[in-house]
């Protein structure tokens, strides 16, 4: 029976004058049965089968296949575990410093310091001569924008797989895959399907599936945490109809409502994805999407609808072309397949 085990990377950090170094602890997880007087119960414990020093900090640590993927540096190695020893499988040279690695099932997306993310995907092929497997780590895609990659995730929607990474200058970007379009380069660059400024730097993302009602698939949303201590909620839509209704709702409340200090909030989401770098955005500015294929909407400005009075919803309605009771059936979908909030 396989065991489990626990991978734990360390990095240390020792000035200017060394190098950074990091180490990989794994523990071995362990069930034991502990009989008391008030009766019996299970304690799980870790023990220590291995640690092993690498000439570079550990940022990431996953399991893919039974294999330990770690990011060391700007590489990102595979190994078993062989003994006392770990064995390496395969790898990959990045540019610069990984920063953060995400997985399904095969696919693995990586993101590096001043090199924006990467789309990859781990291949196991019978080598023709001698028959053994070989293990391979084949980049598919990668973004050309020079970004400092804080987080990165998958985002899955139904039979679509989607990329989400976080960049330093506190923005959301989300990417798609797709070998068929022309602007992909033949699938080689990763392209931009929603840009948004969140004013925050998000460091961690964790995936949580949506209970869309009436549908079985594998529908999941990213709930992401950021360095200055607040929640962030980003959900895939499954239906195109309530995109293009959503999408439409946005347009008119931009400029029907009243915003706070007069501040146009779909100006403020493009802020720093807009700017160049004489206006202090550095290495954050990038090319901006063109309005309708920004596919980010922003779920503060759509919720403000639903605390409208009749009249309001009904004459934002009528500019959408549909009816009122359409537009709050889509944000109830909305908020009973988020109901793990």
């Amino acid at each position: 029976n396989p065991r489990p085990f626990l991978a734990v990377g360390c990095s240390s950090a020792y000035g200017e004058d060394f190098p950074a170094m990091g180490r990989v602890l794994l523990f071995q997880v362990l069930k034991e049965k502990v009989y008391r007087v008030e009766g019996s119960s299970q304690v799980i414990s870790g023990r220590l089968e291995l640690q092993r020093e690498y000439p570079g900090a550990v940022t990431a640590v996953e399991s893919l296949r039974g294999f330990l993927l770690m990011a060391i540096g700007n590489k990102l190695e595979m190994h078993y575990k062989q003994g006392n020893t770990l064995v390496k499988v395969t790898f990959f040279d990045g540019l610069q410093l990984v920063s953060g690695l995400a997985l399904v099932k095969d696919f693995l997306l990586l993101g590096q310091a001043g090199h924006s993310a990467a789309f990859f995907r781990y291949n196991c092929t019978p080598d023709p001569v001698t028959r053994e497997r070989q293990q391979q780590l084949k980049e598919l895609s990668a973004d050309t924008e020079r970004l400092d990659a804080w987080a990165v995730e998958f985002m899955p929607n139904g039979s679509k797989l989607s990329q989400v990474m976080a960049d330093g200058g506190g923005n959301l970007t989300v990417f798609m895959y797709d070998m068929k379009n022309p602007d992909s380069w033949a699938g080689k660059k990763l392209l931009r399907r929603g840009v948004a400024h969140v004013g925050a730097c998000v460091s961690q993302f964790q995936r949580l599936r949506l209970a869309v009602p009436g549908d079985s698939l594998n529908r999941q949303g990213l709930l992401a945490c950021s360095a200055q201590g607040s929640l962030l909620l980003l959900c895939p839509l499954w239906d195109e109809g309530m995109f293009r209704r959503l999408q439409s709702l946005q347009e008119e409340l931009v400029y029907q409502l009243r915003h706070t200090a007069g501040l146009n909030p779909k100006a403020f989401q493009g802020r720093y994805t807009r700017a160049g770098p004489t206006y202090g955005a550095g290495f954050t500015a990038v090319k901006p999407l063109k309005p309708l294929d920004n596919w980010l909407l922003q779920g503060d400005l759509l919720w403000s609808y639903a605390g409208l009075d009749l009249r309001a919803q009904t004459v934002i309605a009528e500019a959408v072309g549909v009816e009122p009771a359409m537009l709050l059936q889509d944000l109830r979908a909305l908020n009973i397949a988020a109901n793990f909030l």
